[in-house]
């Protein structure tokens, strides 16, 4: 939900709760997928920092690079 909404400071106490910064929803998307096609940059950050997999792809192969300019 940090990730859809953009709220970095939920996102980073959830990192530092050890949450899984690659969690997948049903449909395969990442939480850094959600966080970039959304736009929320600060979030994407936090994610990455926390080891995020830039390379995931959901279940249609898409992954969160197409929106890493």
């Amino acid at each position: 939900m940090a990730c859809c909404k953009g709220d970095a400071e939920v996102a980073n106490a959830l990192l530092a709760a050890s949450a899984d910064a690659s969690i997948k929803n049903l449909d395969g998307d990442t939480a850094l997928f959600v966080t970039c096609k959304q736009g929320h940059v600060e979030v994407a950050k936090a994610l990455l920092a926390a080891g995020a997999d830039v390379n995931a792809k959901n279940s249609v192969c898409a992954g969160s690079r197409q929106f890493i300019g």
